[in-house]
């Protein structure tokens, strides 16, 4: 899982909110096959890499190119951490 910040405005505000995203990989014949997930998007990655922690680290850095992120909660509608943080 990784957390991620972006920095956005909400009435004139700079603020940072915090989105999620879920990396699986599983191995494939010649690499790896990689799912992205967040808030309701996913998608798929194929990863040309036979070392697993190379694979993992290159997909960690490509799903959030590939996946709509989005603020979420921690999934009881408490914000995480708090949204949004105003940025001084």
């Amino acid at each position: 899982s990784l957390e991620c910040a972006m920095d956005a405005t909400v009435g004139g505000d700079p603020v940072r909110v915090f989105g999620s995203v879920e990396v699986y990989c599983m191995p494939v014949e010649g690499g790896w096959s990689c799912t992205c997930s967040s808030s309701g998007s996913s998608s798929s990655l194929a990863i040309d890499i036979s070392d697993p922690w190379d694979a993992c680290s290159e997909a960690t850095r490509r799903c959030p190119e590939v996946v709509d992120v989005q603020p979420s909660s921690d999934g009881a509608g408490t914000p995480l951490p708090p949204f949004p943080v105003p940025i001084f």
